[in-house]
């Protein structure tokens, strides 16, 4: 049986089919994230073969087998391009949605949260915060969400110093927090359990409308940094470049200070 598709899609992924064609990764609303060949690069079509490109597309479905027959771009993300900063902050957020979303998975919020973080990614104050915000509140959809409220070991109310323990994905209370730990643990600010609870449960409209001061950034970071090596068990090269742009930022801003108070 063949048919006609249209709908709006993101490139998250590109690979080469055979000499002149290419196999796109779309991520769309309601069919989640499919597969789409571009068997010859029509001029219309050439640029959805750029990452991050969101365009209309009209797909020709046979035997569930999809391929690319028209592209109207609708935004390409230009800015990104720009600035090494946002593109590798853009590519990291990408490969995490490629590599955790499974064929056909149909999640809107999915969608929606792809569209509200490449928006800020590329147009945000601050790239490698939105990107790490973004991967955090992806985990929590996909079924990794920390555990934040009282103790994940005895259920017993957290009155002071939040302790994190990686293994058991969630904060322990000062009894079971004097116990050995299997793996990671981290002792958090209180402002930084505040944004997790924010990233992880807010409104996707509103996810990236909050402030933040720069010890509870700088831990922020941190802390997502090792619970995505913890959750998804696979180094990303992606996670420490993000990692070594940000520790680089900080020392600028301590370079600033420094100059400005002489």
């Amino acid at each position: 049986m063949t048919s006609h598709i249209n709908l709006k899609a993101f490139v998250l992924d590109i690979s080469s089919y055979g000499q002149k064609g290419r196999i796109l990764r779309l991520l769309t609303e309601k069919r989640g994230l499919i597969t789409a060949v571009l068997r010859n690069q029509k001029d219309d079509c050439k640029a959805c073969t750029q990452p991050f490109t969101f365009a209309e597309f009209q797909l020709f479905d046979y035997r569930q087998r999809l391929t690319v027959d028209e592209a109207d771009i609708i935004e390409q993300f230009s800015p990104l391009y720009e600035d090494f900063t946002r593109l590798s902050a853009a590519n990291f957020v990408r490969s995490i949605f490629v590599d955790t979303m499974a064929p056909d998975q149909s999640d809107a919020s999915l969608y929606k949260l792809w569209a509200y973080s490449i928006h800020e990614i590329t147009t945000g104050k601050d790239s490698l915060l939105a990107a790490e915000v973004a991967i955090m509140r992806l985990l929590a959809i996909i079924g990794y969400d920390p555990w934040l409220g009282n103790c994940v070991v005895c259920e017993k109310d957290i009155v002071s110093d939040y302790v994190f323990d990686f293994a058991l994905s969630g904060t322990l209370c000062n009894d079971c927090a004097v116990r050995p730990a299997e793996r990671r643990r981290m002792t958090l600010l209180p402002g930084t359990m505040a944004t997790l609870h924010y990233v992880c449960s807010s409104e996707l409209n509103k996810l990236f409308k909050f402030r933040i001061k720069d010890n509870v950034r700088s831990e922020f970071l941190t802390f997502v940094k090792l619970y995505i090596e913890e959750k998804l068990e696979k180094s990303y090269k992606g996670l420490d470049f993000i990692s070594q742009l940000a520790d680089f930022e900080n020392k600028n801003k301590w370079s600033d200070n420094l100059s400005g108070g002489a």
